[in-house]
């Protein structure tokens, strides 16, 4: 009888540190398949102004694929950004911009069939919303085409529909709850109000711009100058005008963050932004 009782108790200590060594994740969390999404349980806009009233933190984290947008969920975090440094993280490239929208799609079904509880945003990937002036048509084929081809012309070059039409696609087949636009140029601006009007929910993006890395010179700090620093400020509140209900603040100094967030009615995230802002 001792030596099945300690055999026993070998067995018992075994089996306890075999527990300690495995994940705390859940097997059937991780292996179990997609989970039918609990509408009382997802993130809502509501949830975090009310977050943002209080002055609690509200934590935004980035994810590409299902295994660690499920970790992301466990962990309860605020927002989750399918963000298009997909392109350099995920596909290897130099910057963000090579990414397509057919590319990030992917990524956002594969999150949003393992992050249940966040608000899911999705960035637009580079050259799938911007605006240009109307190109011109031969007098030739201007007459033959005019009434066949001029609303399409109009919505592919000049006019902030364009931005809409990706907007819907993020969310009607990437299964996002939001979109994030980067920069605050006039037409950038146009095309976040344009999205909002479409009812559709907008971060901006400011500061470090990745999508603008052939205008900045690479990837450098902004703010560092009073110019800079009034820029960032004000572009944030022309993103909030046009109805954004958060703004990413990106490599800019503490100080500048921290104004923008005082001028702000509305959430700042901050990436490498320092302390001050409503969430990181």
């Amino acid at each position: 009888m001792a030596f099945l009782h300690k055999l026993s108790k070998a067995s018992s200590l075994a089996g306890a540190s075999l527990i300690r060594r495995l994940s705390n994740v859940p097997e059937n969390t991780v292996y179990g398949g997609p989970k039918p999404q609990t509408p009382n349980q997802r993130v809502t806009l509501n949830q975090l102004r009310q977050k943002y009233k209080k002055g609690e933190p509200i934590t935004m984290v980035t994810a590409y694929d299902y295994p660690s947008a499920v970790h992301l969920d466990t962990a309860g975090i605020d927002i989750c950004l399918v963000g298009d440094s997909a392109s350099m993280v995920v596909h290897g490239h130099d910057t963000t911009l090579p990414i397509t929208l057919d590319e990030m799609l992917v990524h956002c079904r594969a999150v949003a069939r393992g992050a249940k509880r966040p608000l899911l945003v999705g960035d637009l990937p580079f050259g799938t919303y911007e605006t240009s002036t109307s190109q011109t048509i031969p007098s030739v084929s201007r007459d033959a085409l005019r009434l066949s081809a001029e609303s399409s012309s109009i919505r592919e070059n000049n006019d902030p529909l364009r931005a809409v039409d990706t907007a819907v696609r993020i969310l009607k087949e990437g299964g996002m709850d939001a979109i994030k636009l980067e920069g605050g140029s006039p037409s950038r601006i146009t095309a976040a109000k344009a999205i909002v009007e479409a009812g559709i929910a907008v971060i901006g993006h400011v500061g470090l711009t990745p999508q603008a890395i052939s205008v900045l010179g690479g990837f450098r700090p902004q703010g560092k100058n009073v110019a800079s620093a009034v820029k960032v400020v004000e572009t944030a509140m022309a993103l909030q005008e046009a109805g954004c209900f958060s703004v990413v603040l990106e490599c800019v100094p503490a100080p500048v963050a921290a104004a923008a967030t005082s001028a702000l009615q509305i959430p700042t995230i901050g990436i490498g932004a320092g302390p001050f802002c409503s969430g990181q």
